[in-house]
């Protein structure tokens, strides 16, 4: 430990050393005074020593990885896609799943679905869209709920007493 100390210390020595000269050289070229302070801030907060219950060794990594594998599985929460349920072994609480894409891939509507899955399986959904309004995503959600072209709900092209009892059966889960 004492050794791990004395190498900390000298690596911390240097890093102080390049951001003291990188701070000194942004002077001398003129740059942003709030931008030089900014700097000088994150750096120092990086550099602050770390406490000796912060430094893990592999044995006691390995140790909680033993503990992982032997303990009863967590709940997970399926996404109802077999093959990314498969991949990723469902959503579990704490993480932070993205959703990327080019636009026009279908991110909203793989979203929507995953949404309508969860709360299918009674679980509680919150889904937050920034750049569809209210009204596109309810007709959406009532497309997906009825399985009713989402072209015919936009353009009230619903015909048949079939489709209207199917539109509102989906308009009940609001």
């Amino acid at each position: 430990v004492e050794y791990i100390r004395v190498l900390t210390q000298a690596n911390t020595r240097r890093k102080l050393q390049a951001l003291s000269q990188a701070i000194v050289e942004g002077c001398i070229a003129g740059h942003d005074t709030e931008e030089m302070i900014a700097k000088l801030s994150q750096g120092t907060a990086e550099l602050m020593p770390k406490k000796e219950s912060d430094i893990v060794t592999a044995q006691s990594v390995a140790d909680e990885l033993m503990d992982y594998m032997q303990a009863p599985e967590l709940p997970t929460i399926k996404s109802g896609f077999r093959e990314l349920d498969m991949r990723t072994g469902g959503f579990r609480g704490g993480e932070l799943i993205l959703l990327a894409g080019r636009p026009r891939m279908g991110k909203t509507a793989m979203a929507q679905s995953i949404a309508l899955n969860m709360a299918k399986s009674e679980h509680r959904v919150l889904f937050l869209e920034c750049e569809m309004s209210p009204q596109d995503l309810s007709m959406r959600w009532v497309s997906c709920l009825s399985r009713l072209p989402l072209g015919m709900i936009r353009n009230k092209g619903i015909k048949t007493d079939e489709d209207m009892d199917r539109f509102i059966k989906a308009m009940s889960w609001f």
